[in-house]
């Protein structure tokens, strides 16, 4: 009872945290594309209001843990609600697509990856970018676009060509291809 020092255990704390932080780590030493979705929950437009979520598509380019680009799309149908953000004339011209998207993209550094580097893609496949300042107004002043800091993003449209067809492959260099939509 007196004389007997209790045992001496050896913390592996330190030496543990160490090896899990390199483990964790060692997957970003690489190039990466994560795909996923983004939706924007309901909206009004012209006194009407919806409850539907515009669910944009997601591609995003990284090197280790930085995010180079980012792409959201989706088609926007004449029985979206969402078609009332468009409007007359790009709603005509998103028509005469097949498909029309609307695009949502960030760069994070055009010497990298580049808006250029997206069109010069969906050019060469049949896609051309089309202006939509009025979508981009109203989606500008939805909360979830200030949620997600969506006022980074570049929003325009692309439109198929008649005879393309109707998606694209997105090939930046050293990362895995994407296909749109």
């Amino acid at each position: 009872m007196g004389g007997e020092a209790a045992p001496r255990t050896r913390s592996l704390g330190a030496p543990a945290l160490a090896a899990l932080l390199l483990a964790s780590c060692s997957g970003l030493s690489q190039n990466t594309v994560h795909e996923g979705s983004l939706a924007l929950r309901g909206g009004k437009a012209d006194g009407a209001a919806w409850d539907e979520s515009l669910v944009l598509r997601r591609a995003s380019w990284y090197s280790e843990a930085l995010l180079l680009y980012d792409l959201l799309h989706a088609e926007v149908g004449p029985s979206s609600p969402f078609s009332g953000w468009l409007s007359p004339a790009e709603r005509r011209g998103l028509d005469r697509c097949s498909p029309g998207l609307v695009v949502m993209a960030y760069a994070m550094d055009g010497a990298r990856i580049s808006h250029q580097d997206l069109l010069r893609a969906a050019r060469a496949q049949g896609f051309e970018r089309t202006a939509l300042p009025v979508f981009r107004a109203r989606a500008r002043t939805h909360p979830d676009f200030r949620r997600h800091a969506l006022h980074l993003y570049d929003v325009h449209g692309l439109c198929a060509r008649p005879g393309s067809p109707g998606s694209f492959t997105v090939s930046f260099p050293n990362f895995d291809p994407v296909r749109v939509p």
